[in-house]
């Protein structure tokens, strides 16, 4: 489940979990061994990226999960006047 990366490219410098891809804007390109709560997450089931961890496919690749999200973030920010009500669609 976690090596989602083409193993013929090689890994980018700014990777430590050896599972990262250029992305097309440089903003883009984090690993997650860049961030804190990750990597609490993936010391506890000892996974060395965020990709390998147990819920992964579940949470974060679920087209479901991901459109629940989306509708929960679209309507928290119209409720913060961040959004207008014909954006809201």
């Amino acid at each position: 489940m976690g090596d989602y990366s083409d193993s013929d490219e090689e890994t980018p410098e700014w990777c430590s979990c050896e599972e990262c891809e250029d992305m097309q804007a440089p903003e883009e390109n984090l690993c997650c061994h860049n961030h804190n709560c990750m990597l609490k997450n993936m010391n506890y089931y000892s996974v060395d990226c965020i990709t390998s961890h147990p819920a992964f496919q579940m949470v974060v690749l679920d087209p479901f999960v991901l459109e629940t999200a989306y509708y929960s973030y679209r309507t928290s920010k119209y409720r913060r006047g961040k959004l207008s009500t014909g954006e809201l669609r």
